[in-house]
Parts: C-alpha cells; structure tokens; sequence
C-alpha cells in the first residue's frame, strides 16, 4: 500500500513549471508589462514633472529667463502655458516692457515701485490707461495682471459684446485694484494687497448703454 506523496505526488498543492524559476521556468519580470501601461507610466511622470516646474514658475522660485517659455502675445489667444506666461511678465520687468508696455494693444506707463511693508506693495506696475482703445483706467495694476485682464478683454468681452449686444464696449469702470488689506475674514493678505487684482464694476458700450455686474 503506497502513499500518494511517496510517489512524488502532492495531493494538496500544484506546481506549474513556467512559474518557478528554479524548476526552469521564466519569472516574467518588469519589463514584460504591456506596452500602454509604460505609456501611462510615461504620461504620468511627464505630467507631475509639468506641475512641479509649473509651480515653481507661478511661486517665483524659477525666475523667467530660466522659465524655457515663449513671451505672451497679447495679440494671440490664450495658449497652453498662459497661466505661467503671465506669472513671468509679473516677476520681470524687461517682460513687462517687451510683452505689455509695447505692445499695440496697450496704453500705459511705467508706476514707480512701493516697496513691499507688512505684505503690502508692488514692484512692477503699470497705469494702465486702455486695451484695444477701450477706456480702463487702472492704477497701479501688476503688470502681469494687467496682461491678463488685456486677454480677456480682447478675447471674451470684445467678442460678447459684439455676439450677443451688437456692439462695442467703450469703457471698463472698476472698483480699484490696491488695497493693503487681507481676505476677507482670513488673516492672509489679498492680492489687491500687491496691485494683482482688479474688481470690475461695469461696462460702458458705444451706444451708451452702461451694464452692471451687480445687475446685469
């Protein structure tokens, strides 16, 4: 009478070759995983990698010429980079001038610097007059928000007004854009806090007509 593990046999457990090497089977390694999912792998390191220079460009801590970014156009729609193009043109100076100051679209001037005290300052700012012969009146603004506010003017509110009013806006009124002050209820500072900001009030089109945003 012979046992069944006597005879080489294990009566509670299989064992297949090709999965342990020491019985001459192949371990499949790393390397054999499909080839989308090293493209995800890929996707996915080149995208944290985007981030992290992102945000190291956004918190000045690269400064612009190391930024490897084409200057703003502001005759251009928005592009890809945008957010970063106009974080740059707020930390450089020589941005400014090359990107806003000369810019066709643009009626400015330079505003001296307030050195920055308990948080509230600016260093490079502008007065700007108008964007694309529309009336803005806004001193002092960053001059990177400055370029924003000149996209979106050129590139949403010209087009609404014409779209959807059939007319041109003349005029932007705002309600200011420094002010040393924090959030509202926070004990961090606002952005208005360094002339980043600007709180648009109404628009004043070409036939007369002046919209509100409180009430229109």
């Amino acid at each position: 009478m012979t046992d069944g593990n006597q005879c080489g046999h294990r009566s509670d457990a299989t064992v297949h070759d090709g999965d342990n090497p020491e019985l001459g089977g192949q371990d499949p390694g790393p390397l054999t995983k499909p080839l989308w999912l090293w493209l995800v792998y890929g996707f996915a390191l080149a995208l944290s990698v985007a981030s992290v220079w992102g945000l190291l460009i956004q918190f000045a801590i690269v400064p612009p010429p190391y930024a490897l970014l084409p200057p703003l156009n502001l005759s251009e729609p928005d592009g890809v980079f945008v957010d970063w193009q106009i974080a740059a043109i707020s930390q450089d100076p020589s941005l400014c001038e090359r990107v806003v100051l000369s810019s066709p679209l643009i009626s400015a001037a330079r505003v001296n610097a307030m050195p920055e005290q308990e948080g509230c300052g600016w260093s490079n700012a502008i007065r700007l007059s108008a964007v694309d012969n529309i009336e803005v009146n806004a001193s002092p603004i960053d001059c990177g928000t400055a370029a924003a506010l000149a996209l979106w003017m050129t590139n949403v509110v010209t087009p609404a007004a014409e779209e959807v009013l059939s007319t041109t806006v003349r005029k932007v009124t705002h309600f200011g854009t420094y002010a040393c002050r924090n959030i509202a209820g926070t004990p961090w500072r606002s952005v208005h806090a360094r002339a980043a900001a600007i709180d648009v009030a109404a628009f004043t089109t070409s036939d007369g007509s002046n919209l509100t945003v409180r009430k229109h």
